[in-house]
């Protein structure tokens, strides 16, 4: 009974020893899930070939954009709400940093496309890509973030059910 009562106040929260080292290890896992955003992002960057295309030559568009790289890219959704459940401030600026790379890559090979002078129907899909991206990234972040905030309102609900409980007294033999 002593040693329960050393590391819960009154209120059954704990004394803040363990919250702040809480605190910390998300601290270091938002980090974590933030590198692994920006290095996925900067995979993103694969979906831009070098190209070796001479002005006289016509260049495809697959020389220009890797399109199936870009959707890939996608995937870092579970990243940024991984990231957003973590901190949600890193979070917010993995979302930034994940849309910001995708319009870069579609930008790029736009002007590669206008400057080769290539007639691609489908670089029209490839617009829609990053924006689908934006959805996804910010629909996740959303979600990651949702479950951030109700973490604290269910703490607070499971202690207040703990003082509501009958304390169980100790047999003695």
């Amino acid at each position: 009974m002593a040693f329960e009562e050393a590391l819960f106040d009154k209120r059954g929260a704990g004394l803040g020893v363990v919250g702040r080292y809480e605190d910390d290890m998300t601290g270091c896992v938002a980090v974590g899930w933030f590198a692994v955003v920006v290095l996925v992002s900067a995979a993103a960057g694969l979906s831009l070939p070098s190209l070796q295309v001479s002005h006289d030559d016509p260049a495809t568009v697959d020389e220009v954009l890797r399109l199936d790289w870009l959707i890939v890219a996608t995937f870092v959704t579970y990243a940024i709400r991984r990231c957003c459940e973590a901190r949600i401030w890193l979070g917010t600026l993995a979302t930034v940093a994940a849309c910001l790379q995708s319009f870069y890559v579609v930008d790029t090979a736009m002007d590669r496309v206008e400057e080769y002078c290539i007639s691609a129907p489908s670089m029209v899909v490839s617009r829609a890509v990053p924006a689908f991206q934006l959805v996804c990234f910010t629909a996740f972040a959303l979600a990651g973030s949702r479950r951030r905030l109700a973490e604290p309102r269910w703490q607070r609900l499971t202690t207040k059910l703990m003082q509501n409980s009958p304390t169980s007294r100790p047999v003695r033999h």
